[in-house]
């Protein structure tokens, strides 16, 4: 019995993580879910008690997985670091290399939930909010290393960094179809490799700009 309604609550997920990002929040039913799911109404209820439990639910399952990820790959780097500064292309890898290759093993789904935050309102506000402290935690963690990798940055430039690494990794991977109509079928969306290969280093590189881009505003 217990199997049961585990499958159920696993299929319910999926289905709303699929429909959400596809419609987003609000242009999803309940009904919808449940009837694609094969479930019963009342097993929302039983599992999530409401839509919003249920998105919530579908958004933390993906961050647990990496919020694990990403902070063992952080003390393995610190571990090799020892005193020494944090090579700084190294700390980005180590935060969008998780979703990079779940996304890349993990088929659809990881895809699904790039889509579903990076275009609902209702689940970046969770993220913010209602989540926080499963993904808090882990950005304070590499806003730290991100500060011991560029000790001459300023806190402020740091955060700003971060937060825009944020956008350009959930863009990525909830738009791989846009290269490919960009360049008319030059590059393929679905090169996962190639991505990565390039947007860390850009990333990186977008870091050590900051300064140098400020330095000019102000002479």
């Amino acid at each position: 019995m217990a199997r049961g309604r585990t499958d159920t609550k696993t299929r319910l997920m999926d289905v709303a993580e699929k429909l959400f990002a596809d419609h987003g929040f609000d242009g999803v039913s309940l009904r919808r879910i449940t009837t694609e799911a094969g479930a019963q109404l009342a097993m929302v209820n039983y599992h999530f008690g409401t839509k919003r439990g249920l998105l919530e639910a579908v958004i933390a399952r993906r961050i647990e997985v990496l919020s694990e990820q990403r902070v063992r790959l952080l003390e393995d780097l610190e571990a090799a670091a020892g005193d020494g500064p944090l090579p700084l292309e190294d700390v980005v890898a180590a935060f969008i290399g998780p979703y990079y290759r779940l996304s890349s093993n993990g088929g659809r789904g990881w895809k699904n939930y790039g889509r579903l935050v990076a275009q609902g309102a209702n689940s970046r506000a969770l993220i913010q909010h209602g989540l926080s402290n499963l993904f808090d935690p882990v950005a304070k963690r590499f806003i730290a290393a991100f500060q011991r990798a560029l000790p001459e940055r300023s806190e402020e430039q740091v955060v700003w960094g971060f937060h825009f690494l944020m956008g350009t990794m959930l863009y990525m991977f909830a738009e791989t179809g846009r290269i490919e109509k960009l360049t008319g079928g030059k590059y393929r969306s679905g090169d996962l490799d190639a991505m990565y290969a390039h947007v860390v280093p850009f990333l990186a590189a977008g870091f050590r700009a900051c300064e140098a881009q400020v330095q000019r505003q102000a002479s």
